[in-house]
């Protein structure tokens, strides 16, 4: 896949002009804009599991039999053999890591709270046996650039982290990015989306409105598909997030306390923050023209 290139109206505005505000004051400066208000259930209890259900039991590669418990009616013991599709319940127990380098077809898939599943194929096919198909994610599910597809269910649960690598993110089509299951869709609010892929990428019209925390860590950097609103930190770890059009509302009222941090990243476009200067005497804000290469860290400090 070739690399994306910035929209025609991405150029546009990152060629104009914008004004950062301040409260009453005003500073020009390029490409940037930042509107600043300040003041002063545990899911394997509750599954009822039949013979033939699996459950990791240690890190290691999906295709590794010896990190696989198998359910025989009675008790979990060894299993002789990597899961398997044929409507199995498969659980990635919390502490465990289990890397997925083959294109599998499943049926029902669980990620505990945390567990991680990594999917380092080109694509995983999950679909609905006897009516019942679904991935329910409670800890940390990373993408990369794996098509996830067919007719299940998916659910992204309280607490959970969904690792986003495709050039074009989470859509509301299913039609591209990462996500393309054809069946019902639960986003919990209090999760954490990374977009964290190798090209430049599009956040996606799948991205929810409301989230508890987002990271862009990728240096080619990650367009805004729309507005997002984030109650409690956005982390801008490596490349640049281009709001173009939309923005990023970081907080919604002062006693969110949320919070921005960085490292290698910044942001070029429009940003609302609302934080408290009671408690938070320094804020720095690292900002981009996005199209120079040029950028800077606006400072404030309450003295």
């Amino acid at each position: 896949m070739g690399r994306l290139k910035p929209r025609n109206r991405q150029r546009t505005f990152l060629s104009g002009r914008m004004k950062l505000i301040i409260g009453a004051s005003v500073f020009l400066l390029a490409s940037v804009t930042i509107f600043i208000v300040i003041k002063f259930s545990d899911v394997e209890e509750s599954e009822a599991f039949v013979e033939g259900d699996f459950r990791s039991s240690d890190s290691g590669y999906w295709d590794d039999e010896e990190i696989w418990e198998m359910y025989d009616g009675d008790e979990w013991v060894q299993s002789s053999t990597s899961p398997m599709k044929d409507g199995s319940v498969i659980i990635i127990d919390s502490g465990h890591v289990v890397l997925l380098e083959e294109e599998v077809r499943l049926s029902k898939l669980i990620v505990l709270p945390g567990a991680e599943v990594r999917l380092m194929t080109n694509a995983i096919r999950i679909d609905k046996f006897k009516g019942e198909g679904y991935m329910k994610v409670d800890g940390v599910a990373d993408l990369g650039d794996c098509i996830v597809e067919g007719n299940a269910d998916f659910t992204l649960g309280a607490g959970g982290t969904l690792k986003i690598g495709s050039a074009y993110g989470l859509s509301k089509t299913r039609k591209t990015g990462n996500l393309q299951l054809k069946g019902k869709y639960y986003f919990d609010e209090d999760v954490e989306y990374i977009y964290n892929g190798t090209l430049i990428q599009e956040t996606g019209s799948g991205l929810p409105v409301t989230i508890r925390s987002l990271t862009i860590d990728n240096f080619e950097g990650v367009n805004l598909s729309s507005d997002i609103r984030i109650t409690e930190f956005i982390d801008l770890a490596n490349g640049i997030l281009f709001t173009g059009d939309h923005s990023v509302s970081v907080g919604e009222k002062p006693e969110d306390k949320a919070q921005l941090v960085y490292s290698k990243g910044a942001v070029c476009g429009e940003l609302r923050y609302m934080t408290h200067l009671d408690t938070e005497k320094n804020l720095s804000i690292p900002l981009s023209d996005g199209y120079s290469g040029m950028e800077m860290v606006l400072n404030i400090t309450d003295s």
